[in-house]
């Protein structure tokens, strides 16, 4: 079953979900919301916010998928100084599972590889996307 809430990816740093997941998880560093269509009011939900205004009812722009990758590197910088991370959009299946599979990369994972985990850990329905599961297991 599909839930808003957060997932825990990586222990105690890397997490991912719909819009609930920010309730989920106290004292974040960095909180990556990808969701366009909904605004992250959520103060103090993190010390940092990054809103990625990502549609995904069409392909990804040039734009867009530059403005992911550094949100992904980011992440990946919080995460590597040992800061707590949360990347979420609507659902927590798609946008935000892109970000956070750009991020795992980040952190030296394949994509293949952070696919899986994300499929494991939070839901088989991950990434139904299939532009952002190519982005995320090409070289």
């Amino acid at each position: 079953m599909l839930h808003t809430g957060a997932t825990e990816l990586l222990h105690d740093r890397l997490w991912l979900g719909g819009i609930t997941a920010f309730t989920q998880v106290p004292h974040l560093d960095l909180f990556i919301h990808c969701a366009g269509e909904i605004e992250p009011n959520v103060p103090n939900a993190a010390s940092e916010i990054i809103w990625l205004k990502l549609d995904d009812s069409r392909p990804i722009t040039t734009k867009e998928l530059s403005l992911a990758y550094a949100a992904a590197s980011r992440a990946a910088d919080e995460i590597r100084a040992g800061h707590k991370v949360l990347i979420s959009c609507a659902h927590g299946i798609n946008r935000s599972a892109l970000v956070a599979g750009l991020t795992l990369k980040q952190l030296g994972w394949t994509g293949e590889r952070a696919i899986r985990l994300m499929r494991r850990r939070r839901s088989k329905w991950i990434l139904p996307n299939q532009e952002y599961v190519s982005i995320l297991t090409k070289d």
